[in-house]
């Protein structure tokens, strides 16, 4: 910004100018003399920029790995590794267990969940790429759950009678739930989509900074559901939502739901 202080005898009027715009400051002579300029310039500085996931060829030079039950554990990190057409069930499943991190894993195909959560608490699920499974992650009936910065697309519903989301909240309790930065794309003709984000009777949810692009279109389905059959404290903010079919974002009950600056745009759809 720049800074200019002009005085007119016992006057003084200090002048903003924003440095990052093309307006001038024009000053007539013959109405106002001008005793003293002091100017001070500070940079412009770019609007921080949210955390991009790795690139997919990275994803691609992966191990395979093999589908993994996590019963009854705590500190388990699960990182690096590829998983191929998974038939049969989840790709993950993490039940009755703690502190749990998977990250920077690729879901290549499956015919059910990438991750599926039940029981569970202080869960972390950042940094994967996930391909055409029916869901990206599913969380039920458990606490301080968290999906950051994560890739997914196509997802599926009624082609194997999956759920269709990228994630599922169901009777998420607790606090520090958060789905952030994370990017869906599914196309048309390649997926079967209902909602990409769904807050089903789940708390204290925060859904920041995220980009949703495509739908089934389903007549029921939407970018991002919130307060399905209940559900308190449920903050939408600064998502990015393209043609995701019958709704952008909606509120289905639920009490202090907050949708704040998100961005939806749409062309027109059968739904």
């Amino acid at each position: 910004f720049v800074f200019a202080s002009i005085a007119k005898q016992s006057y003084t009027q200090t002048v903003i100018v924003d440095q990052s715009s093309k307006d001038t400051l024009t000053i007539k002579t013959d109405t106002i003399k001008i005793i003293t300029n002091t100017i001070t310039v500070k940079p412009y500085k770019q609007p921080p920029i949210p955390p991009q996931p790795p690139n997919v060829s990275d994803y691609l030079k992966l191990p395979a790995g093999n589908p993994k039950i996590i019963s009854g554990q705590s500190n388990v990190i699960i990182e690096n590794l590829r998983f191929d057409n998974t038939i049969g069930q989840p790709v993950i499943r993490i039940v009755n267990s703690t502190n749990i991190i998977i990250r920077n894993c690729f879901f290549n195909k499956g015919s059910e969940e990438a991750i599926d959560i039940e029981n569970s608490k202080i869960i972390t699920i950042e940094k994967n790429l996930v391909y055409g499974v029916t869901a990206g992650v599913y969380a039920f009936n458990s606490q301080t759950i968290k999906v950051i910065n994560n890739q997914v697309i196509n997802v599926r519903m009624r082609v194997q009678g999956g759920r269709g989301q990228m994630v599922q909240f169901n009777a998420v309790s607790g606090t520090g739930n958060e789905i952030i930065n994370n990017r869906c794309e599914n196309f048309s003709d390649e997926s079967n989509a209902e909602d990409h984000i769904s807050l089903f009777k789940s708390d204290n949810v925060i859904v920041r900074g995220n980009m949703l692009k495509g739908g089934g279109p389903s007549i029921s389905g939407s970018g991002i559901m919130t307060g399905d059959n209940g559900g308190i404290n449920q903050l939408i903010e600064n998502n990015l939502l393209l043609n995701t079919g019958n709704v952008g974002i909606g509120v289905a009950a639920g009490s202090n739901i907050r949708i704040l600056n998100n961005k939806i745009y749409s062309i027109q759809t059968p739904v």
